[in-house]
């Protein structure tokens, strides 16, 4: 269970992203213009990279890339996930951090302790995903079996979800699909689960009452970016 502490709403692993996974990859095997290739195929997502402000070693909030959120919860930057379309069976690979790291960030989770919270089959390190790509797709019974990409155009933002240019001209650039996965994806992402709306409830009431909260609190001669204060304070507490 994903949650922060105290009465912080509590959000169900099994319940909200094991659950989306399972429903990508049913939609994937049921649909009728999808190849046994395909069928057989694996799902690769990267999630959002760490970042810094411009040329400075100052890091942004971090917030994670939206259809790797659906498919794994995630919070943390620098990952990537595979899953398999055959049996639903997923990796997760997280970066191999230095032991200084430790130092100004903290003790550094272990990969069982990412299996066990992310609730994954698999953790490994991001630095052996071609190779565990490689030997996923070599193992399979189908030798039309696909690597299977995102790749397409947010109709609101007129932007690209563009796929890793490492896999899509690299050793594995033969076995990648790019357009198969994308609608489905984005079709399975319409539909809330019962778990997802009540999600959506939550965090639609407290974002009305921190709007009251704030109306509440405002008072002649206050400035604009107080009453930004008074509203993430409230969201955030």
């Amino acid at each position: 269970t994903l949650f922060m502490g105290g009465e912080t709403y509590k959000v169900s692993m099994k319940d909200v992203f094991c659950a989306n996974r399972n429903k990508v990859v049913e939609h994937l095997r049921s649909s009728s213009s999808v190849t046994a290739g395909l069928k057989a195929g694996v799902i690769y997502l990267t999630g959002g990279p760490s970042e810094t402000r411009y040329d400075s070693d100052h890091e942004p909030l971090f917030r994670q890339e939206s259809y790797f959120w659906y498919l794994t919860g995630v919070k943390e930057p620098d990952c990537s996930v595979c899953i398999s379309v055959a049996t639903g069976e997923t990796t997760l690979f997280i970066p191999n951090l230095p032991a200084d790291y430790a130092t100004i960030m903290g003790r550094i989770k272990s990969r069982d302790e990412w299996k066990l919270h992310y609730e994954v089959d698999h953790v490994e390190f991001t630095e052996n995903v071609e190779s565990y790509l490689e030997g996923l797709l070599s193992d399979s019974e189908d030798s039309n079996t696909k690597l299977l990409l995102l790749h397409g155009k947010n109709t609101d933002s007129d932007k690209f979800y563009e796929p890793p240019a490492d896999m899509v001209n690299g050793k594995l650039s033969s076995s990648v699909d790019t357009t198969t996965l994308f609608p489905i994806l984005a079709d399975c992402r319409v539909v809330k689960s019962k778990a997802e709306l009540g999600l959506l409830q939550h965090v639609s009431e407290v974002t009305s009452f921190a709007h009251a909260y704030t109306m509440r609190n405002m008072k002649p001669g206050m400035m604009e970016y107080q009453g930004e204060s008074l509203f993430r304070h409230y969201c955030y507490y």
